[in-house]
């Protein structure tokens, strides 16, 4: 009997499992916007009110709570509902410069003809649907890409509060207030630049690249109500394409969670194993509109769209999409990628010195440290893997002129001379440093791209799995093996590199290394030379003596 069966699946809907805020003084705002938003029949719903509460709560200052907050629920639950009656209450009451942003123009578009609604499609639009909220407004943009919505200022006019947009008529005219604004843009498009906001919407944050925050995230540092705020609102996202690029920000600030100033508040499925993704009592706890009857009449999620997701998305994705399902995100920052009980099982003394090799050299982003790699003959044809690790780039190689007479010495230079055979001597992009010396060494060598490194790097993960290659077990190395992670650039796979406190060098170099060695001996053998010619018989006794006299020896 499943759980669903058991129980009442419906006894812990809305209520998030994780909820993580400080202590209000007052949540009088939270109310009175909840209160303005139903008269227009936006009516939220239980578990929508409780992150209202959260977002909109003030200290005993006045001060807003939380100048920060994050929301995760997995999709179509009503998360833009919530924030739709944040930002009518921002606009119409607090007069807040708002900036919605999204990762895609169609969901930043969607969110704006979503508030338009209220507000009609223009100034005096005599088809508003609700023309008191008309009368705010100053001015609609509908350029694509660059929509704004722009309220009027508030007047007191002889004792009586109006809304206009120029300075009305009246033997006593007090100014009070700006009008609000909000303008939609998507983040790739640089929206928001040069100008100063209250309120950032950060929406489908799963996609936020630190690049976009780091462009936008300073837009409400000086906020004209001295009151800022952020909003984050998303999904997890994919746990194996998580880099610099998208997701990774939204993960941190997920782990950020339980700071006084940020309202973490979150709906699915706990971190770890993938879940039971036919637990019924779980998908009522991760989604709070399933089967509900939101208070304008019209209908949550239903079964029928669930079932639809099932067919169609692998489990991973629909714990993903469905079940608010992170995976395990922080592990993985720990844990590194590389099983290293398989890796102490491919462990070799390897006492017999290399006769031949294959060579690269790789440094850390910083060109702190720089480590040779090896890679050659193994036992039972499996490759071996060895590293010279040290501080620097000095004691690789050095050249000097001295009278025109161009010396080479180094470790690298000593290495090349004392190999019977070298395969190929080759640099990763961040040794390049090294491509001018060995050229003056007049020392054959390539320089990598990142595409080569990330298909070693994938390739030397799959060798450690399957026991096709075999390393010395130094300590630099093994420490590197096990703190290594990888991240998605493009397409490709690549060993992480920003966390400058660890240097992967010589993972990285033992890799390429490895990598290129195996497809240099996949490679047929050359063909055999043509036999050489046999030297015609001009006659004689038939012996060698007298053949070579005979043709002019």
């Amino acid at each position: 009997m499943s759980r669903a069966q058991a129980t009442n699946p419906i006894r812990r809907q809305g209520i998030p499992r994780v909820k993580l805020i400080g202590k209000a003084f007052s949540t009088d705002d939270a109310s009175d916007a909840m209160f303005l938003a139903s008269v227009y029949m936006l009516i939220p719903d239980p578990w929508q009110s409780e992150i209202l509460n959260a977002w909109l709560s003030r200290r005993r200052d006045g001060k807003l709570t939380h100048r920060r907050c994050g929301l995760a629920v997995p999709r179509q639950n009503g998360k833009n509902g919530v924030l739709e009656v944040r930002e009518l209450f921002g606009l119409i009451v607090l007069g807040e410069a708002i900036l919605h942003t999204a990762h895609e123009i169609k969901t930043s578009r969607k969110a704006f003809l979503r508030l338009k609604h209220f507000f009609g499609e223009k100034a005096d639009d005599p088809d508003a649907k609700f023309p008191d909220l008309n009368a705010l407004v100053a001015s609609v943009r509908n350029t694509n890409g660059q929509e704004a919505i722009f309220l009027k200022d508030r007047w007191l006019v002889d004792g009586v509060e109006v809304r206009s947009v120029g300075r009305p008529k009246g033997r006593y005219v007090e100014h009070i207030a700006r009008g609000g604004f909000i303008e939609f843009s998507t983040r790739t498009g640089g929206g928001g630049r040069g100008t100063t906001y209250d309120v950032l919407v950060i929406d489908e944050a799963q996609h936020l690249s630190e690049e976009d925050l780091q462009a936008v995230r300073p837009v409400i540092s000086s906020g004209p109500r001295g009151d800022s705020q952020i909003i984050y609102l998303g999904t997890p996202p994919d746990p194996d394409k998580i880099d610099e690029k998208g997701g990774e920000a939204w993960v941190r600030i997920r782990s950020g969670a339980g700071a006084k100033d940020l309202a973490w508040i979150e709906y699915g499925a706990p971190d770890g194993p993938l879940p039971d993704i036919h637990d019924e009592d779980l998908l009522y706890e991760c989604n709070p509109s399933l089967g509900v009857m939101h208070g304008d009449g019209s209908h949550g999620l239903d079964f029928e769209t669930i079932e639809g997701e099932r067919a169609d998305l692998t489990p991973a994705g629909l714990a993903r999409e469905r079940f608010g399902w992170w995976g395990n995100p922080e592990a993985r920052s720990h844990r590194g990628v590389i099983d290293m009980d398989q890796w102490r099982n491919l462990l070799d003394p390897g006492d017999d010195l290399p006769t031949r090799g294959l060579i690269v050299v790789d440094c850390s982003p910083d060109l702190e440290w720089t480590t040779i790699a090896v890679a050659t003959d193994g036992p039972d044809g499996r490759p071996l893997g060895l590293v010279d690790r040290h501080e620097g780039t000095g004691w690789v190689i050095k050249t000097d002129d001295v009278r025109g007479v161009v010396t080479a010495s180094g470790t690298l230079v000593d290495l090349v001379a004392n190999l019977d055979e070298v395969l190929e001597v080759a640099l990763t992009p961040s040794a390049k440093v090294f491509a001018a010396a060995l050229t003056t060494a007049d020392i054959e060598h390539k320089v990598l791209t990142n595409s080569d490194v990330g298909a070693a790097c994938t390739a030397y993960q799959r060798m450690i799995r399957e026991g096709e290659t075999r390393h010395v077990g130094q300590p630099e190395l093994d420490q590197s093996a096990k703190q290594a992670i990888t991240r998605y650039v493009g397409d490709t796979q690549q060993w992480d590199r920003r966390d400058k406190r660890i240097d992967i060098s010589p993972l990285v170099a033992i890799s390429v290394a490895v990598h290129r060695w195996a497809l240099e001996i996949a490679k047929p053998p050359p063909p055999p030379p043509p036999p050489p010619e046999t030297l015609p018989d001009i006659g004689g006794r038939g012996d060698d003596e007298d053949n070579i006299q005979s043709i002019g020896f």
